[in-house]
């Protein structure tokens, strides 16, 4: 089983996980049944770039169609993917489309290359 690590910034309301090299789609899963029984927070930036393991289609479908049932106990929040190389991002799009929500005020999802720059974008735009 793989694993994720957590870091949690209180003052910009975020969660940060990231994803070591042997983690898979069962361990997200459960991170985010955990996840959404306890504090939730506005941003949660999700760090795909350690991990060695491709997930497949069906397995992002799967984390996607999780995130969409649970995101909507966050309305107006935002989910941040990090990811590096052409097939991740493309992989990360095909994610994005599976999330999306006609909704306004529902659950957002974005890509990134870095959790840098994924956490300057959030501190930039605070106020969404």
């Amino acid at each position: 089983m793989g694993k994720m690590t957590k870091y949690i910034d209180k003052k910009l309301n975020a969660v940060v996980y990231t994803l070591d090299k042997d983690a898979g789609c069962s361990d997200m899963l459960e991170e985010l049944e955990a996840y959404y029984k306890g504090s939730l927070t506005k941003y949660v930036v999700v760090d795909f770039t350690g991990i060695i393991k491709h997930l497949t289609n069906d397995e992002i479908k799967k984390i996607a169609d999780r995130m969409k049932l649970l995101g909507k106990a966050r309305r107006g929040g935002y989910d941040v993917v990090v990811v590096k190389g052409l097939l991740q991002y493309g992989l990360a799009r095909i994610y994005c489309a599976h999330t999306a929500d006609a909704d306004a005020g529902a659950l957002k999802t974005i890509v990134m290359r870095s959790v840098d720059e994924a956490l300057t974008w959030l501190r930039q735009n605070e106020a969404f």
